[in-house]
């Protein structure tokens, strides 16, 4: 396949610079104000998201069978807490046959909460209000098809039917003392996942509804079936990732993308989770959340958490990251400047390689210093750059570390900082407070 001036294979989709684009941009570099230069870009931004956004709504309709295959590495077992799974749906899939099968249609339209089934109701009586077995609706309805003549799950008569539930019994008393590690593949729990990423119940229901009883964390998983919609984002994941060098910025949390390759681990989270006050609880700011990598770990642990994000794209990948995994956590989709401040106190701010974006000019520099000023906030963890760095030279203002610090320090109701450690990339992560 031959290339283009700019390196990029004629006929991908990618758009680059090319040798004349990249003189053209030296030039008007030096004839036209920063701020017209600055304006530009931001157009060039809005112009690449709608044009991919267009390009992918248009593969969507004319190519669907091209991107059912999965672009990453599919495993065996999942590892996930049962309370993400709440549905299930009218058509259940044979988890040995339908294994790892791509399915288009309407199949995951939610039918009804698993726990609304008559197991889960009878199982939650017998534990939580030690009920007998004869004693609940799900023993006696079945009991009735029995003697009326109808096998259920192998048993004919009365005596067997109370074995069955004995049985069922010593497996739940089994999962309570040793947890839950399934030998055979008819052990797992399997799960369907929806068009939007939502994780459907397909089989196993008696050691979901153990497991879901018994509150573990987290359980292994086998995946039956994907939505061709869903794989259709992880194309969209995957297509987005090979032109930023096969990465995407943060870790994803969703289990089927979980393989995606990130430039950052969870380190940045463990060291921040490690020197907060309040481990478990308050409300968190996520100024230039990207995709919303740490409002989805902090609402996990219980917090209340607000997404910053005014990049289109980045917009894009966090909404739907968000609804993937049913999160409540709020969005702001304007710039941070205008967040009104007045009535809401933050018990964490995250303020991580965001910050030197607005000591660039003058006129954002202001604004941060407005912003701080009537931020009312418990702790602040802040990365910052490199004062070396190449995107700093230019700027308004470029502070090393400690100035950066001391700015931060004077301008808030902040009075301490230390070190807690370094990113992945390098740069130093401080805590003020």
């Amino acid at each position: 396949m031959v290339k283009d001036l700019s390196g990029n294979k004629k006929g991908s989709y990618r758009i680059g610079d090319s040798t004349f684009m990249q003189l053209l941009k030296n030039i008007l570099k030096r004839i036209l104000p920063k701020h017209t230069i600055q304006w530009l870009n931001r157009r060039r931004e809005n112009v690449r998201y709608r044009s991919w956004r267009i390009l992918w709504s248009i593969r969507e309709q004319t190519m669907p069978q091209k991107y059912r295959h999965d672009p990453y590495e599919i495993n065996e077992v999942y590892w996930v807490n049962p309370e993400k799974i709440l549905y299930r749906t009218l058509k259940e899939f044979n988890y040995l046959r339908d294994h790892n099968r791509v399915v288009g249609g309407n199949w995951d339209i939610p039918l009804s909460l698993f726990e609304e089934n008559d197991f889960f109701q009878a199982f939650s009586q017998r534990i939580k209000e030690d009920r007998l077995w004869s004693d609940t609706t799900y023993y006696k309805s079945h009991l009735s098809e029995i003697l009326a003549g109808k096998v259920q799950w192998g048993c004919r008569n009365k005596e067997e039917w109370d074995q069955r539930c004995a049985m069922l019994d010593s497996i739940y008393q089994d999962i309570k003392s040793n947890g839950y590690h399934p030998q055979k593949i008819e052990d797992y729990i399997s799960v369907n996942i929806g068009r939007d990423g939502q994780l459907f119940f397909n089989d196993g229901r008696h050691r979901l509804t153990f497991c879901k009883l018994l509150e573990i964390h987290k359980i292994p998983i086998r995946i039956t079936v994907r939505h061709a919609k869903w794989i259709m984002f992880k194309n969209e994941l995957f297509d987005y990732a090979k032109s930023r060098k096969g990465k995407v910025y943060a870790p994803l949390t969703h289990i089927d993308l979980q393989s995606v390759p990130s430039g950052y681990g969870h380190k940045r989270f463990e060291l921040i989770q490690k020197n907060i006050t309040a481990p478990n609880k308050g409300v968190v700011l996520d100024i230039g959340s990207h995709w919303g990598y740490f409002c989805h770990k902090y609402e996990e642990l219980g917090f209340d958490c607000l997404a910053v994000e005014n990049d289109s794209e980045n917009l894009y990948f966090l909404e739907k990251l968000k609804k993937t995994e049913e999160q409540n956590f709020s969005v702001f989709n304007k710039s941070i400047f205008s967040l009104d401040l007045d009535e809401k106190k933050y018990d964490i701010v995250l303020a991580l390689a965001v910050f030197h974006h607005f000591t660039k000019e003058e006129k954002t520099y202001n604004q941060l210093i407005h912003f701080l000023k009537n931020l009312r906030v418990g702790e602040l963890f802040f990365e910052p750059p490199d004062p070396e760095e190449p995107q700093m030279q230019n700027a308004f203002r470029n502070f090393n570390h400690k100035e950066f610090i001391e700015f931060i320090i004077k301008n808030s109701s902040l009075n301490e900082f230390k070190q807690i450690g370094f990113a992945e990339d390098g740069r130093k992560l401080y805590k003020i407070w």
